[in-house]
């Protein structure tokens, strides 16, 4: 089996991408079987279902003589593709996708460009995920660059390029941005490291001090961890008016914020610390991950207690990575602890949802708030990286070094990088790295929803 897609945009001003997949079937595997085309539900690192294929239409399937294929929708986003009764050599699968959404979960194609997010338009093969996949990129001829960390086999043309993923996996999880964006760059060690910058940066902002700021940050990063897992990085940032995230992928990660704000010291602190968080999240969650993360079921929620450890964990590193960097002061720093204590203490749910709990829920309740979401649940994000901020406070004082932990967590992962951590794994680590007090009561702030004595932690730091 050989699969190949072609990415086209011949009208960005309707909002469609067109995609066309070639599939050369295995005469000894593959002819005479029936095959599912499915579409992703969801994206990992954003655990609520989307139902993509809501925005799909017009698929068409035919074999080499382009005689169509029979098919079938057998559940949301997945087609049977009924080969039993034919002898197609190969087959073409045409459809499009409606993508006018700019969030980093979903895809915006407009007249100024495209941000392709792969699970919410290209089609799988359901029993073939794990094959190598190739996919060629038609650009607009009014637009001139492309952005992703897929490896470039070819420039077929001025406006023609093709890439190779390693599976389906890391096809989806390398979003692409299109158009007249602008690029910047540096190096960490030999790694190159892409900015691609679509929308607007405030004029006043400094773009030789906004580039260096990211670069000390990935700097503090690398040398914290000691490796760099990836051979090359891209940033991919949306300055728009009004919105907010981002999206960690396995060599890249998509920014979203409010560009007229970075000229404000606050905004600009808050911009920094979401860089921080996304770019670690490249080393946990993408590589070191809860076992259930990964081999993904894409159609389907797929639940972990552990997401505490994946953005609990970020959450902390984030913020401690840009004081490392020099890019804030501790009033700074101690500023944002205070910033989200205050907000944890106003939140009653904290005394209803566990961590776990929260982690295993955040398909119902973290991505799906309403008005009485305080009353009921407890952020994994906020909770999470105060506890960890908490255990990072009690190791010090201890005499334990927390970057050893987090270094032996890492070792773990790279000891055996298809499997994930399990929590048992996780509590060993610590233990081995602290001592059987602390590390049954960071335990007890995982499964009960008993407080955190932030204050006598505080105390034995003499900070007030």
């Amino acid at each position: 089996m050989k699969i190949s897609y072609l990415v086209q945009i011949p009208a960005p001003q309707t909002h469609y991408v067109q995609v066309t997949i070639a599939l050369v079937l295995d005469s000894n595997l593959d002819q005479g079987r029936d095959l599912t085309l499915f579409l992703p539900s969801w994206s990992p690192g954003s655990y609520l279902l989307r139902e993509y294929s809501r925005h799909l239409r017009a698929l068409k399937i035919t074999d080499e003589k382009g005689r169509e294929v029979e098919f079938e929708l057998i559940a949301k986003g997945s087609w049977l593709l009924k080969l039993k009764d034919t002898k197609a050599t190969t087959l073409t699968c045409r459809y499009e996708v409606y993508c006018y959404e700019l969030t980093v979960r979903t895809c915006h194609i407009d007249a100024t460009h495209a941000f392709l997010q792969g699970p919410a338009y290209l089609l799988g093969l359901e029993e073939y995920t794990h094959l190598t996949h190739e996919i060629t990129l038609e650009i607009p001829p009014e637009w001139s660059k492309i952005a992703t960390a897929l490896p470039c086999l070819a420039q077929d043309s001025t406006h023609r390029f093709r890439f190779k993923a390693t599976n389906y996996d890391y096809l989806i999880d390398s979003p692409i941005e299109l158009g007249c964006h602008e690029n910047l760059g540096f190096k960490i060690g030999e790694v190159e490291h892409l900015v691609a910058i679509y929308g607007y940066l405030h004029e006043d902002v400094d773009r030789q001090k906004f580039l260096s700021d990211i670069q000390k940050i990935c700097q503090t990063t690398c040398d914290y961890m000691g490796v760099i897992p990836f051979k090359n990085y891209v940033f991919i940032i949306h300055f728009i008016p009004g919105i907010y995230g981002g999206l960690e992928h396995l060599d890249s990660t998509v920014l979203q914020f409010d560009g007229r704000k970075l000229t404000n010291p606050k905004d600009y602190l808050q911009w920094l610390c979401l860089v921080s968080h996304e770019y670690f999240h490249a080393w946990n969650v993408k590589r070191l991950r809860p076992i259930e993360l990964g081999p993904f079921h894409y159609t389907q929620e797929n639940y972990t207690r552990m997401l505490w450890l994946a953005e609990g964990l970020t959450s902390f590193m984030d913020n401690y990575f840009v004081l490392k960097s020099k890019l804030c002061s501790i009033d700074d720093y101690l500023d944002l602890i205070k910033s989200d204590l205050n907000t944890y203490y106003q939140i009653q749910g904290r005394r209803y949802d566990s961590l776990e709990e929260s982690s295993f829920q955040a398909w119902i309740k973290l991505y799906r708030p309403h008005e009485n979401s305080n009353n009921v649940t407890i952020s994994y994000y906020l909770k999470g990286g105060l506890v960890f901020f908490h255990l990072y406070l009690k190791m010090t004082n201890a005499g334990y070094s927390f970057q050893q932990f987090i270094l032996a967590l890492w070792k773990s992962y790279e000891e055996n990088p298809s499997v994930g951590i399990r929590k048992t794994q996780f509590m060993s680590i610590l233990e081995f790295h602290s001592n059987t007090t602390i590390t049954n009561e960071f335990d007890d702030y995982l499964v009960t929803t008993i407080e955190i004595p932030f204050v006598d932690t505080f105390h034995l730091l003499d900070l007030k």
